[in-house]
């Protein structure tokens, strides 16, 4: 199933059909999804500051001072989002002098270390037909520009816009390492200011809420289920969604909901004790319902996938498995415990300068301090 579409997120959402091996389920789910009012909207997540890091320096005319930034130390083998539309660069200051400011400069961000990829439904000539052949570098985004004549401490700041459908960038999965390169290149002067900046990057999130508890089958097994954080950003495709129940070809349900608190007048988690499933409850909002039957070893997938919207970056929602298992009890089903998941690519990620300084071999261009980048 597709979690939400172009346009409004909530727009498509439906109910799925659902199985029918346990009608004494049926009253249950009926009940639960007439107490939903309307589907919750989405907001988008909001936008963070970098902060410059005071670390090492770079010389205009020198070579190129880089670093590379391991992104995921443990495990690299997924694409990583890299989302934004665009650059704002502050240089907190630029240096005092008689010749301050009132030169021509450009500046070129890039990407280095390359092979990188960008989304399929995002690609765009601005990206494709930038990538060097020789040196593997991805050219971002340029802009000329005429600095003016500013000092003591007063702030300097533009915009490098982005293609806004090349918004995902991705790095492939045999990738460990990235840097961005701010180049500023003088008018007077061949060689260029180098700042290598590092990306944090989010990369999405599982959690196991504490409720609801799992309510075990009638062969005493609790069920469980687990979502790799693989294919877990905004784009992507086929994000398996697993279960383990115990219980070879039996019949199940994957619930899918974006609140664990409420659906419609009904409080969550609804205890299903009274109705003959002690133990057993509904965690989240039914928006969803998928059906299922589990293999010959008791395991069961059910495949998300998620628009290439970038406003669904950082998007929380709920899952939960039920099983249909007539001896479980008077009701018939079996539950697994709640899980939480959140996309990645969140533009919350922090991005930092790794250089504090740097120097024009004509004293022409001098930033104090390195530049304050944010991605938007």
């Amino acid at each position: 199933m597709r979690l939400g579409e172009s346009g409004d997120l909530t727009d498509n959402l439906r109910m799925l059909r659902l199985p029918s091996p346990s009608l004494a389920l049926a009253p249950i789910l009926c009940l639960l999804a007439a107490g939903a009012s309307r589907a919750q909207s989405v907001t988008a997540p909001r936008l963070g500051a970098a902060y410059g890091n005071d670390q090492d320096a770079a010389l205009l005319g020198a070579p190129a001072l880089r670093r590379q930034i391991i992104l995921d130390p443990g495990s690299f083998a997924r694409p990583s989002p890299f989302l934004c539309r665009g650059i704002e660069l502050r240089l907190a200051e630029l240096a005092r002098g008689t010749r301050l400011g009132g030169q021509q400069v450009e500046l070129e961000l890039l990407i280095a270390h390359a092979p990188v990829s960008v989304h399929s439904r995002t690609a765009s000539s601005l990206f494709t037909n930038n990538i060097d052949s020789k040196t593997q570098k991805l050219v971002i985004a340029r802009k000329k520009l005429f600095l003016p004549r500013v000092g003591g401490g007063l702030p300097f700041q533009i915009r490098l816009p982005f293609d806004a459908s090349a918004s995902f960038l991705h790095i492939p999965g045999n990738q460990r390492s990235l840097v961005l390169e701010l180049r500023i290149y003088s008018n007077q002067h061949s060689a260029w200011l180098n700042y290598p900046v590092e990306a944090i990057k989010d990369s999405g999130r599982v959690d196991f809420p504490v409720l609801p508890k799992a309510c075990p089958t009638a062969s005493n097994y609790t069920p469980t289920q687990f979502s790799g954080s693989t294919n877990l950003f905004p784009g992507a495709s086929n994000h398996g969604h697993y279960g383990y129940t115990g219980m070879a070809r039996t019949p199940c349900l994957g619930v899918l909901g974006f609140s664990d608190k409420n659906y419609g007048p009904l409080k969550l988690p609804f205890d299903l004790s009274a109705l003959g499933a002690p133990g057993c409850s509904i965690g989240c909002s039914l928006d969803w319902v998928q059906s299922g039957v589990t293999n010959a070893i008791g395991k069961i997938s059910f495949p998300l996938a998620y628009p290439a919207d970038r406003r669904l970056a950082g998007f929380v929602f709920f899952t939960q498995i039920l099983i249909l298992d007539r001896r479980a009890n008077a009701l018939g089903i079996a539950s697994s415990p709640l899980l939480k998941l959140r996309l990645g690519g969140d533009p919350e990620a922090t991005i930092l300068t790794n250089m504090n300084s740097a120097t024009a071999i004509s004293g022409q261009l001098r930033p104090k301090f390195a530049p304050i980048i944010r991605f938007r």
